[in-house]
């Protein structure tokens, strides 16, 4: 009986290493994209908790305030970007995963349509030498 061999054995191999070098680049880009957005909840947090200043101030103490307020809006702004460019990486992570995951899954497929042949095929060979057998005792049983 022939042993099952599967001629696209090797490309199955390199589709499953690109689908999962796809997933985690898809992970990284997944977890870089939650530190954005962390980032950009924690600026946006102390942006909220600057407190205006109470009572009488020295025109020091409003330049003070005005310039950590254009810090922190500028920290605001930079994170949103950042996580902007986090999201549009994520995108095109799942975009790249999807389409690895899709090419290694037809070739499992394959393999499977394949495998299912081999075994219909060893079936009906060991079934045609069971006959065969069978058939040649029974002209030997007879021509005694």
């Amino acid at each position: 009986m022939k042993r099952f061999t599967f001629r696209l054995a090797t490309v199955q191999r390199i589709r499953a290493l690109e689908e999962r070098l796809a997933r985690e680049r898809l992970i990284a880009a997944s977890s870089e994209r939650r530190r954005a957005e962390s980032l950009r909840a924690d600026a946006h947090q102390a942006l909220r908790e600057m407190m205006p200043s109470s009572g009488t101030a020295t025109m020091h103490e409003f330049l003070w305030l005005d310039h950590q307020r254009e810090r922190l809006n500028e920290s605001l702004r930079l994170s949103e970007a950042r996580l902007a460019v986090a999201h549009d990486a994520v995108n095109e992570a799942r975009a790249a995963w999807t389409a690895a995951n899709k090419r290694a899954q037809v070739l499992e497929r394959l393999e499977q349509h394949s495998r299912a042949q081999w075994r219909e095929e060893t079936a009906r060979d060991e079934q045609s030498t069971s006959d065969d057998l069978v058939n040649a005792r029974f002209l030997l049983e007879g021509a005694q």
